[in-house]
């Protein structure tokens, strides 16, 4: 009969469940997932807990400003809309985190494209930061592009890429 002592089995136990903790993390952060934030998530979803440090009704556009071309950006029930073609675009003037998540739906009524401008940073008159477009430009391709502080783009985009197979380029993008 082995010489088993009182709690032995407990402590073992605990340190198997440390181990396998401790691989578990190596594999992920070997695949590239940072175990913090996939910690975060989890106990955000599993707290119910929002993490939303801005949103819009698009009530008014008191806090948004244009920051290239013609400044014919309105609200009609609820959604942003321009009534001109052609490049333009507005910039949201709340202090957002460095990292951040950007959620929404958008739908091209007719031709041209769209982008969803991100982690701008206000400059003079100007502005720099990035932006992930459909582009009609390249073929009605997803582009991600960077500008400098003049709000000129740098370089050619960063990154070029086919929608996805049966993607309808008329419907609300979620």
């Amino acid at each position: 009969m082995p010489n088993y002592r009182r709690g032995q089995g407990f402590v073992e136990y605990i340190l198997l469940v440390l181990l396998l903790g401790i691989i578990s993390a190596s594999a992920l952060k070997i695949t590239g997932v940072d175990v913090g934030d996939l910690f975060t998530s989890v106990a955000n979803t599993l707290s119910n807990k929002s993490n939303t440090v801005f949103a819009d009704t698009f009530s008014d556009l008191s806090n948004w400003k244009s920051i290239f071309g013609p400044n014919r950006w309105s609200v009609l029930d609820g959604n942003l809309v321009t009534t001109s073609a052609g490049d333009q675009r507005i910039m949201e003037t709340s202090n957002l985190p460095n990292d951040y998540v950007i959620t929404t739906t958008a739908q091209l009524l007719s031709g041209g494209g769209y982008g969803i401008m991100f982690r701008l940073t206000p400059s003079g008159s100007s502005y720099a930061g990035y932006s992930f477009q459909l582009d009609e430009g390249y073929g009605n391709k997803f582009v991600l592009r960077k500008y400098s502080a003049n709000g000129t783009e740098i370089s050619t985009p960063i990154a070029v890429s086919n929608p996805p197979a049966g993607f309808d380029f008329m419907l609300p993008i979620k």
